[in-house]
């Protein structure tokens, strides 16, 4: 009888803890413009971004501390941007604009990218040329997608897309604001 009692207790306490876990409300996430006018203000501010017209970087290539290639990234806003991979046996070059998409590979033949890879290089394009200012003058949808706790490092995810159907995913870091692209 004792036992019965015990056992009718704990289910009883199990279902209570049940729906105490359902009435903690849920953090709503801030918006996706909030985040990224923190990442911004985290590197500067929007008017300081905004004077930023074309850049250019230039990095090595390295794998097991050994030099592979030099990298370089140009970019120019709105929304162009080229890529340089330079190696031993070649070069691979790319780059995205408003109105065209194209990579020239290690075989030494343009490829010209059509549909949902050039949307994405387009895409890519546009965020990594404007540094995520002014998205709605370039018709770049943006939403927060959701918070990840359990990150080495807590991260909100936000997505942007094109109408086109392109889409990419940042993470952005909500203490010190700064955002990387999420490769996954």
């Amino acid at each position: 009888m004792c036992a019965l009692l015990l056992i009718g207790l704990l289910a009883g306490d199990q279902k209570l803890l049940r729906a105490q876990e359902r009435t903690v409300p849920q953090t709503k996430l801030p918006s996706a413009e909030k985040i990224v006018d923190g990442h911004l203000k985290a590197i500067g501010g929007k008017k300081r971004v905004a004077t930023i017209r074309d850049a250019t970087y230039e990095w090595r290539i390295q794998l097991k501390d050994q030099s592979m290639g030099i990298a370089k990234t140009q970019t120019k806003t709105p929304s162009s941007v080229r890529f340089e991979l330079i190696f031993g046996n070649g070069q691979i070059v790319s780059a995205a604009n408003p109105r065209s998409a194209w990579t020239h590979g290690l075989d030494g033949k343009p490829h010209t990218l059509t549909d949902a890879e050039a949307s994405a290089a387009r895409l890519q394009a546009v965020l990594d040329a404007s540094r995520l200012l002014d998205l709605k003058k370039s018709t770049v949808l943006s939403r927060a997608v959701t918070f990840r706790a359990a990150e080495a490092v807590p991260v909100y995810v936000v997505e942007f897309s094109l109408r086109t159907g392109a889409r990419l995913r940042y993470l952005f870091s909500p203490t010190s604001q700064v955002a990387r692209r999420y490769r996954g």
